[in-house]
């Protein structure tokens, strides 16, 4: 048995490979293996690791109508380029939802951090401050799990 060096998962190495096989066969650590190794080479190989980009510019010019023209001639790949697409969008809103909530989280609990100074109102005590902002930011956090990320403003300014 050995250990994957992707997912730390135990597994049976291929006879034919034997001990230098160091990822297990899951789909997931073999892409993450073929990353890491194309990382790898790019390092050891910067001159030709530049120069693909030019060459597919270059390919790219010469044929400027490829891809039009193959996604009309192929409707399952336009349909599943789109959905691919449409995955990326949504992940990319929620990326943006989550940082937006978690910026402002932090703040919201760094402005509690810093009620812990005695300088308050003779009205009110440290601890209803205290009590009134943990209160703002659950109201805050649940608010914000139900609402778009542009309606997300803090409800005391903080």
């Amino acid at each position: 048995m050995a250990i994957c060096l992707q997912c730390d998962r135990s597994f049976q190495p291929d006879t034919r490979i034997g001990d230098a096989q160091r990822t297990c066969s899951r789909e997931a650590c073999q892409r993450m293996r073929k990353r890491a190794k194309l990382r790898r080479w790019r390092v050891l190989h910067p001159d030709r690791a530049q120069s693909h980009p030019s060459k597919a510019r270059a390919w790219a010019k010469a044929f400027p109508d490829y891809w039009q023209q193959y996604r009309r001639e192929h409707p399952d790949y336009r349909a599943h380029d789109n959905e691919r697409r449409r995955q990326a969008r949504r992940r990319a809103r929620r990326a943006a939802k989550e940082t937006l909530i978690a910026d402002i989280s932090r703040r919201k609990l760094e402005a509690l951090e810093a009620l812990q100074s005695p300088d308050v109102s003779a009205k009110e005590t440290p601890i209803d401050r205290r009590v009134e902002v943990v209160v703002d930011y659950l109201v805050w956090k649940e608010r914000a799990a139900k609402e778009s990320p542009m309606v997300l403003l803090p409800v005391h300014g903080g």
